[in-house]
């Protein structure tokens, strides 16, 4: 029999204490819905000791496996709110090799790290989130000011945007400014309550259950204030490996005063330039994630 590309949790912890840990976190769980009277919500049973990938084969393994399900993951559904009564909506190209959903693009969202996003998918959601995305504006470079932080995640985000692009951009600490920003509740959202050792670890999202990659993730969606227009806007890919950016193309979906999608693609960058209009494509084939995102946005009516 095939050695499994998973590793007993000791067998992580151990990792964990020696410093080599891999890139991922991820353990097999089973996800159930319950529908209680009134009450509604996901349950995320995780073992005791659960087993854990933490490489791109043990990756594989969820996404071939027909019985178990992978936590976790997530990410931030962004939308810059511009100057010129613009909203937009930032989605990421995945290229033709990417190791799920090639070439469609996609939020910026990503796998768990670290056993703490095992139990809080909000953290591993808005950490992604920062990481993948970066705004630059005339006036230097966009982190999210929250104006309701129930999660306590400004300081911790401002960090993760200066630590993203200095690596990309080698800017200084001066080139960073707060954008006014809040959490946009839609009715697509779900209570999600993770059940590990005894203990229900509690949060709320967009919940998706990916057939393709055999994932559950949790999307919250950001609205952050740029000041500047579209045309003064440049959107980076922050992603990078082995240290070096790969500049995927981001673009930049339309959406209403409402923040509904219209299905246009207004703009994109990649690398830091602007793309011109012959670039960017009419449509473009999406994730999961960002198809879900869409359709949340799309059932939002503010009050």
């Amino acid at each position: 029999m095939a050695k499994s590309p998973l590793v007993s949790f000791t067998e992580f912890l151990a990792l964990v204490k020696s410093g080599s840990i891999g890139e991922t976190v991820l353990v097999p769980a089973v996800p159930l819905f319950y529908e209680i009277g009134t009450d509604k919500f996901w349950e995320i049973e995780i073992d005791d000791d659960p087993l854990v990938a933490v490489n791109k084969a043990g990756r594989k393994y969820f996404q071939e496996s027909s019985l178990d399900w992978r936590w976790p993951a997530g990410g931030l559904a962004i939308i810059l709110a511009l100057k010129d009564n613009q909203n937009v909506l930032i989605a990421l190209h995945r290229d033709a090799g990417a190791p799920s959903n090639p070439d469609c693009d996609t939020i910026a969202a990503g796998l768990g790290s670290s056993v703490e996003d095992m139990c809080y998918p909000l953290r591993l959601a808005f950490r992604e989130g920062m990481e993948e995305v970066l705004v630059k504006t005339p006036h230097g470079v966009l982190y999210p000011h929250l104006q309701d932080d129930p999660f306590g995640h400004s300081l911790a985000l401002k960090n993760i945007v200066e630590s993203t692009a200095r690596a990309i951009f080698n800017l200084s600490v001066s080139n960073f400014i707060p954008g006014e920003a809040f959490i946009l509740e839609t009715p697509a959202e779900e209570d999600v309550r993770v059940k590990w050792r005894g203990v229900s670890y509690l949060s709320r999202g967009i919940v998706l259950l990916d057939p393709k990659t055999h994932g559950i993730d949790v999307i919250k969606v950001l609205i952050m204030h740029a000041p500047c227009t579209l045309d003064e806007l440049t959107v980076c890919d922050g992603e990078c490996i082995d240290g070096v950016p790969i500049h995927r193309s981001v673009y930049a979906y339309e959406l209403d005063e409402d923040h509904c999608p219209t299905g246009k693609i207004i703009a994109g960058w990649k690398a830091g330039a602007r793309l011109s209009a012959s670039q960017i494509p009419a449509t473009q084939k999406q994730t999961p994630t960002l198809e879900k995102a869409l359709w949340a946005l799309g059932l939002y009516r503010p009050a």
